[in-house]
């Protein structure tokens, strides 16, 4: 039997009121069977089809389910194309549309002074895929009757196509030598010298001035940003990366066109300045993106989604930033930091959890429940990792975070006390880990010391337990990728924190 499809659920779910309530004014009455779906499911915390159909026995929309499921599916995407401000791209595609409708009704003139204002938008945002088409119609709607329009047309098509092909090669060499640096960081053998000299030896990273589009250009220092760093030329990147920034923020359309790429090259920056010990540069850099969504220069209107969708990158990008570096330091007074930052993260999770892709949210919940642990508030750490926990899936989390987030489970429920629940927890938790990769040095002490210290019959000898226990830490040899790992890092400050 095929699973029902949670697409329509999925995309109900992330309707703003405001889009709500326009698709129902669109709908005409909350009468309409699929306005009445789209009321069930929004209903429904989790989807499921079968509790759908039993709770809502006697609506109209049950005994047409699976066509009333895709009518509404249709109507929302339809009507959210006329919801709020019109971007650029919209504006472009809506002249081509309005352009085909003249010619069709023979009035070429007006037709090709449409397609003469999408092409001015066109070119001003290098929408190079929507000025090919506009040139192809232009070739059907021009009469050529001389050598000057043939010859116009004709070049106007090879530049399109030259940029085109420009702006390829160099996406193409960017995603190149990012899965290296992805893969293996830097250059450890002949080999990777080989692969990654092969990249940057390409005619298009020799000069600037080939670049022949905005995007061409960014990808250009992004790319000698990135060898720099490989080369581990750290002052180099930072320079390099610097240049990317200035000029992503240079124009304000296309940065919020590509806001993901462009808080990756921050993010590249932001690591470098850590490496040089930048503090300032990294702190004032994090300050000045953290502003960016309510800069003139971006003139967003408060009141629509496509604000609310920026402010909640730069929300999340900001605070698991933060966190993450202070979470780096070796100060003592970090977890304080972090727990100060909390409330604007708790106020952020609500405002924007419908936008922030799941594994950032559990992220920040997971970093909140570290701080609040190391700062003995044990009740609310476990309230922030079971939030954490409860919305795992193997599909949708990154392994190592859920790895993290079960260790410090059982930490957590040690300081309190729950030594009954312990019993059960341990070897489940065990054997979890086990079933996904063989288990870490730090991982097999810890686990030997909480079944010892379970046992101890007093506090004394628990005391004692957790002494050996930091010296057995110490003492491990640990391979590089288990010195990233949580309990690497926080098990020492736990144990120092416990005096």
């Amino acid at each position: 039997m095929k699973t029902p499809s949670s697409y329509l659920y999925d995309l109900v779910h992330t309707l703003t009121k405001s889009e709500k309530r326009y698709i129902k004014v669109q709908a005409g009455s909350d009468d309409k069977d699929y306005i009445q779906l789209m009321n069930a499911l929004l209903a429904q915390k989790t989807f499921n089809e079968e509790e759908l159909i039993k709770n809502n026995k006697e609506a109209k929309f049950v005994k047409h389910l699976s066509s009333t499921k895709k009518y509404l599916y249709n109507f929302i995407l339809k009507s959210l194309m006329n919801f709020g401000e019109k971007e650029p791209e919209d504006k472009v595609l809506e002249k081509i549309a309005a352009a085909k409708i003249l010619f069709n009704k023979k009035l070429k003139e007006q037709a090709l002074k449409e397609l003469q204002q999408a092409e001015k938008i066109a070119k001003k945002y290098e929408f190079l895929d929507l000025l090919f088409q506009i040139i192809s119609l232009k070739k059907n709607f021009m009469e050529i009757h001389n050598t000057k329009i043939l010859e116009k047309l004709y070049k106007e098509n090879v530049e399109c196509l030259a940029k085109k092909q420009n702006l390829n090669e160099y996406w193409h060499l960017d995603h190149q030598l990012g899965l290296f640096h992805y893969h293996f960081y830097s250059i450890k053998t002949q080999e990777h010298r080989q692969i990654v000299l092969k990249i940057m030896e390409a005619p298009e990273l020799q000069n600037i001035a080939l670049a022949m589009t905005y995007e061409s250009k960014l990808f250009f220092y992004k790319i000698h940003g990135r060898y720099q760093v490989i080369l581990n030329n750290f002052e180099q990147a930072r320079k390099l990366y610097e240049q990317t920034l200035h000029l992503s923020e240079a124009n304000t359309y296309f940065l919020l066109r590509d806001i993901p790429g462009y808080l990756a090259s921050v993010w590249e920056l932001l690591m470098i300045y850590e490496y040089l010990d930048k503090i300032d540069a990294f702190e004032g850099t994090l300050q000045r993106i953290k502003a960016i969504p309510e800069q003139r220069e971006f003139n967003l209107n408060k009141n629509t989604k496509k604000y609310a969708y920026v402010k909640a990158l730069f929300f999340d990008f900001y605070f698991r930033s933060m966190v993450f570096y202070l979470l780096r330091q070796d100060s003592k007074t970090k977890y304080k930091r972090i727990l100060s930052l909390i409330p604007e993260i708790e106020e952020g999770l609500k405002e924007y959890g419908n936008i922030l892709i799941e594994i950032h949210q559990n992220v920040l919940r997971f970093y909140i429940a570290v701080a609040y642990f190391q700062n003995k508030l044990y009740a609310q750490a476990l309230d922030w990792n079971i939030k954490m926990l409860h919305d795992f899936n193997d599909n949708n989390t990154m392994a190592r975070l859920i790895y993290d987030s079960k260790t410090l489970n059982l930490l957590i429920h040690y300081e309190l006390g729950n030594f009954t629940l312990l019993e059960s927890l341990l070897p489940s938790t065990s054997k979890y880990l086990k079933s996904k990769r063989p288990l870490f040095a730090t991982e097999k002490a810890l686990f030997r010391f909480l079944n010892k210290s379970m046992k101890a019959e007093n506090e004394n000898e628990r005391k004692d337990l957790i002494h050996k226990f930091n010296i057995e830490l110490n003492e491990l040899p640990l391979k590089d990728s288990e010195r990233k790992f949580f309990t690497t890092a926080e098990l020492l400050c736990w144990i120092e924190n416990r005096g």
